[in-house]
């Protein structure tokens, strides 16, 4: 905040914020200049955690679909996310189709249309 404060870091992403990816979700920070006070500068700092799938898929599958499906969503294909899991190939498959069924969907693509539309 000191180097914001005294201007000394460019701030050119779109509406002054700042993005950091944290495992399934993203912490959003956005920055807005107030008018100053008594010569000290005021901000407003807005926080919000973006997650990649909706946190009520929680509700619907089990840890490890859940999982799964939050990798599909990221765009891994099932060997990347066997690998990220620490499970065979056919073990991840599982998970993904079971993920489908449980969200009623039918494929990857449907499963990434319902996280962004949910």
């Amino acid at each position: 905040m000191d180097a914001l404060m005294t201007g000394s870091v460019p701030l050119n992403l779109p509406a002054d914020s700042w993005r950091e990816k944290r495992g399934l979700s993203t912490l959003e920070v956005c920055f807005t200049r107030l008018p100053s006070i008594n010569g000290r500068s005021l901000w407003e700092l807005r926080l919000k955690e973006v997650h990649v799938v909706p946190e009520k898929w929680r509700q619907i599958l089990t840890p490890r679909q859940f999982e799964a499906a939050a990798l599909v969503v990221q765009g891994l294909a099932d060997k990347e996310i066997a690998d990220k899991l620490g499970i065979t190939e056919d073990t991840a498959k599982d998970h993904v189709q079971s993920a489908y069924k449980r969200l009623k969907v039918s494929g990857r693509a449907g499963l990434i249309a319902l996280a962004l539309r949910s």
